[in-house]
Formats: structure tokens, C-alpha cells, sequence
């Protein structure tokens, strides 16, 4: 961060008063959010930039900059700093953390070289107390503070250079899918989503209408013919099913209506979709199953590879490190035992959960043709049936060619 300079501020004389103030541990299972800053957070700060952890990072006399620059910027936010914006981590009131984002033209610091205004942001953190770090707090505020340049934002990437001795900084960007650029030295991350206008939405009254219902979520059950893409799947001796969630989410990333998400009551629209599947444990005695998240890629040989490597490695039934804040996901799931004609899922009653669910059952022969029971469940504010439809049309023809595609 090469944007401070020097302000006329005196710091107090310091006491960790934090230690005293907030002694116990964050609860892994709290809520955290960042809210803005206000003149009555402004001890706190000062306090974590002179915690040893915090200030070997913050703090770069070689450099010029030193823990006065960073204050005396917070103090002056709604003067000469006021195109910074400033927040506090906190989990239910208590505070926990520092984060800032800018519009980097704004900076024009040294590092990085932008064509634009608007375009491109970056962001600096710090988790304020050493008992609070190593529990993915940091991960969670890099994920919040991403959010909110999407949302307040035109930006088309953001972009961090922390000290590379920093691995833990480094980790969370990692983590948060940013990719380390060697050319330019610094990490970025594109971003991928758009907000949606809902008052110039084409969609604006049927979205109104239905995200008032207590229960927007509808589901259409179909069977569908798979005598071409089994056969195909057999030949390449690829897995079945395997393949068919990458059928699945090959057409989801083809179909605009099912790549929209909300987001308090605000409408995003992804570039892209990844699946999140159910996986019946290698151990079947226990008759437990994983889920289990992989990223979309456009071959499927190698997308069926990365899902048995991820299957096969991944320990846990249920990792919630692979699926917080995340909803550019399809979830997916399989019952094989069972050639159903209806099915329901369990669902919280929360109106801006919009991920669709697919599901399939048991394939089984009528005459000449293998048929697969399956099921779509969408959220009607953001698809219709005719979406549905087309979304049908579009799978079934795929797994009827499948084999002069592959060709």
C-alpha cells in the first residue's frame, strides 16, 4: 500500500486493553460481518497495528511507511481518504478484525499500472488479536470484502500484493480464488458475476411475484433417455454418473436462467456454475455420504478424473470449508436404488436461496431405450417452466449426441 502519507497525528501511549476488553475465543459457528467504521473504532485499530503479528507486516520503515500513516488515513475518512472504505470484523458486536478496499486509480500507487477508473480495486486486512488466527476468520473477511466491491462496485478484477513471506496472507487470497501473477507480481482475482438491474429487468414483475411467496422453490420430474450416453460412457469406460453431472453442469452454464443467484434480495448473474454432489462413502457399511465440490472444466474425461481424485481424497462427510459463501454451485444428487416418479428436498425457508437442486434415480429399460428418472427444482422469482423446458431440450439433446460431439 504506497498511498500513505504522513499526517499530523500523535499516538497514545499503548496498552493492549483488547486483551482485557475481549479475553475469550471467537466461536467458530458465529456470524461475521463487516460494518463501517466509526470514530469510537478507531483505539481498537491502533491497538492491533502495535500487536507484534499485525505490525511486522504494517509496518515498513524501509519504505516509508509506518503504523501513524495507516491511523491518521482512518482518521481522515471522510476527508482526504474518504475514497477508501473502511470496516470492522465483527461477530455478534464483537470486533475482531480490519479491512479497507479502493478503486486503484484512485491510489495510484507503484505496483500496478490501470487503464481505468472503476475497473480495478485492492484491499488490505488483518485479524486483530493472535488467538483469532488459524480459524479461517481471515478467509471469511477476504470472502465479505469481495462482496462488497461487487456490490457497491463496477470493478472487473481486484488485485493484492502482500509481503511474499506472508503466508498466510497469501493463503486466504488463494483460498478466496485469486491466482498469483509472476509477470506483474501480484495476486488477482477476475470478477466473474454481474448485478442485475432489476428495475430495468425484463424479469422485474415475475421476480416481485414470486419472491414474495413463502415457498418460491417449484419441481418438474421427467424421465429422461440415456440409451446413447450410457453407451458412450461404457465405450470410454468413464463413470456414469460421474459424467452425468458433468452432462448437468455443461447445460446449467449453457442456460442463463439457472446461473442466477440472489443475494439479499439482489440478483447476480455468474459466468459460471460448478457442481456439488453427493458421494456414497468408499466404507458403505456406515451407509453415510459425502458432498463433494469440483470445478467445471469443458473436457469430460477430465472433469470425471478430478471428481474420483477429489472423491477419493476428500476425508470428511460434510466440508463446509469448500461450500461457505458460495453460490455459483449446482447441487446435485442420485438416488440409484430407486426409479422414482416424484421427489421433494429439504430446503430451509429462506426466499434468497436460489441454487438449483437436480437429482436422478435408478435408469431402467422401456423397449429399445435406457430412461432416467430425474428432477429439476429451481426458484420460480428467477426461472419459469419454459426455462425448465428449454433447459430439458438442451440436456437431452446433448446426451443424444454426445458421441459425435466427443468425435
Amino acid at each position: 500500500m504506497q498511498h500513505l502519507f504522513e499526517m499530523p497525528y500523535t499516538l497514545p501511549p499503548y496498552t493492549n486493553i483488547y486483551e482485557k476488553k475481549y479475553p475469550q475465543k471467537i466461536s467458530p459457528n458465529m456470524k461475521l460481518t463487516l460494518k463501517p467504521v466509526e470514530d469510537s473504532d478507531i483505539r481498537q485499530i491502533e491497538i492491533w497495528l502495535n500487536t507484534p503479528h499485525v505490525k511486522k507486516w504494517f509496518e515498513i520503515p524501509e519504505q516509508g511507511v509506518y503504523l501513524t500513516d495507516w491511523l491518521n488515513e482512518v482518521i481522515q475518512r471522510n476527508g482526504e481518504y474518504s475514497w477508501i472504505n473502511y470496516f470492522i470484523l465483527q461477530s455478534e458486536g464483537q470486533p475482531i478484525g480490519f479491512a479497507l478496499y479502493y478503486d486503484c486509480w484512485d491510489a495510484q500507487e507503484e505496483w500496478y499500472n490501470i487503464p481505468a477508473k472503476g475497473e480495478t480495486y485492492s484491499i488490505d486486512y488483518l485479524i486483530g488479536d493472535a488467538h483469532n488466527t488459524g480459524k479461517g476468520y481471515g478467509k471469511e473477511m477476504i470472502r465479505l470484502l469481495i462482496n462488497k466491491i461487487k456490490q457497491n462496485t463496477t470493478a472487473k478484477s481486484i488485485i493484492v500484493q502482500p509481503d511474499n513471506k506472508n503466508d498466510a496472507s497469501c493463503g486466504v487470497l488463494l483460498a478466496n480464488g485469486f491466482i498469483f501473477d509472476k509477470e506483474k507480481n501480484y495476486f488477482i482475482k477476475e470478477i466473474t458475476e454481474k448485478y442485475i438491474d432489476i428495475e430495468n429487468w425484463k424479469r422485474k414483475e415475475h421476480f416481485v411475484f414470486f419472491y414474495k411467496m413463502d415457498y418460491p422453490q417449484y419441481n418438474i420430474c421427467m424421465d429422461l433417455d440415456v440409451t446413447n450416453f450410457l453407451t458412450f460412457t461404457k465405450k470410454e469406460k468413464l463413470s456414469f454418473y460421474y459424467s452425468m453431472i458433468y452432462a448437468v453442469t455443461r447445460i446449467v452454464n449453457e442456460t442463463e436462467n439457472f446461473k442466477y443467484r440472489i443475494r439479499n434480495g439482489k440478483v447476480i448473474l455468474h459466468d459460471s456454475i460448478h457442481p456439488s454432489f453427493t458421494e456414497m462413502d468408499s466404507d458403505t457399511s456406515d451407509d453415510l455420504f459425502k458432498m463433494i465440490t469440483v470445478d467445471y472444466t469443458d473436457s469430460i474425461s477430465e472433469f470425471v478424473q478430478a471428481a474420483e481424485k477429489e472423491c477419493k481424497n476428500q476425508k470428511l462427510y460434510l466440508d463446509p470449508k469448500k461450500l461457505i459463501g458460495r453460490d455459483d454451485l449446482i447441487y446435485i444428487t442420485c438416488i440409484p436404488w430407486i426409479s422414482f416418479t416424484h421427489l421433494s428436498h429439504t430446503i430451509s425457508l429462506n426466499k434468497d436461496d436460489a441454487v438449483p437442486r437436480i437429482s436422478w434415480g435408478k435408469y431402467y429399460k422401456n423397449g429399445d431405450k435406457v430412461l432416467l428418472p430425474f428432477s429439476v427444482q429451481v426458484h420460480h422469482a428467477l426461472a419459469d417452466g419454459v426455462h425448465v423446458g428449454k433447459y430439458i431440450e438442451k440436456l437431452q439433446n446433448y446426451l443424444d449426441t454426445i458421441q459425435e460431439i466427443q468425435e
